[in-house]
C-alpha cells in the first residue's frame, strides 16, 4: 500500500468522523434554538401579564385621583391638610384641636364624598356628645 492510499484512508475516516461531528452540533443547535424560543415565548407571556396587570394599576390609579373630579386640587389639599397636622403635632397642640380644625378642610377637598365624611362626623360626634373629642361650634 502506497502512502497515498494510506493518507486517502485516513483522510476519508476523519472526513466521516467530521461528518458525524457536525450532525451532532447541528441536533445540539436545533435542541438549543428549541429550547430558547419556547424560553422566550414564556418570557413574552410574563411581560404580557405584567402589562396587563401595570395597565390595570395605572386605570386604578386614575381612577383614584379622579374620585372627585378634580383629583390634582383633592392631593395637594389633602398633603397641605396632612402637612398643617403635623406641624401643629410638633407644636404641641392638642390632638382634638389639630382634629377639629384639619379634618373639615380635608374632608372638603373630596366634594360630595368629603361632604358625606364631615356631616356623618358630626353626627357621631353630636350622638356621642363627645365635646371634648371635637370642639366645633355647630
Amino acid at each position: 500500500m502506497s502512502d497515498a492510499e494510506r493518507l486517502n484512508i485516513i483522510l476519508t475516516a476523519r472526513d466521516r468522523e467530521f461528518t458525524r461531528a457536525m450532525d451532532r452540533n447541528n441536533k445540539l443547535i436545533s435542541k438549543f434554538a428549541g429550547n430558547t424560543n419556547r424560553g422566550l415565548s414564556t418570557a413574552a407571556k410574563s411581560f404580557d401579564k405584567m402589562g396587563t396587570a401595570a395597565k390595570g394599576s395605572a386605570t386604578g390609579l386614575g381612577r383614584l385621583v379622579n374620585m372627585s373630579g378634580s383629583g390634582r386640587f383633592v392631593l395637594q389639599n389633602t398633603s397641605a391638610q396632612l402637612g398643617d397636622m403635623a406641624v401643629q403635632m410638633e407644636m404641641g397642640t392638642d390632638k382634638s384641636r389639630i382634629l377639629a380644625q384639619q379634618l373639615p378642610q380635608l374632608f372638603g377637598g373630596f366634594g360630595a364624598l368629603g361632604a358625606r365624611l364631615a356631616l356623618s362626623r358630626r353626627f357621631w360626634a353630636r350622638s356621642r356628645r363627645s365635646a371634648f373629642l371635637w370642639p366645633l361650634s355647630y
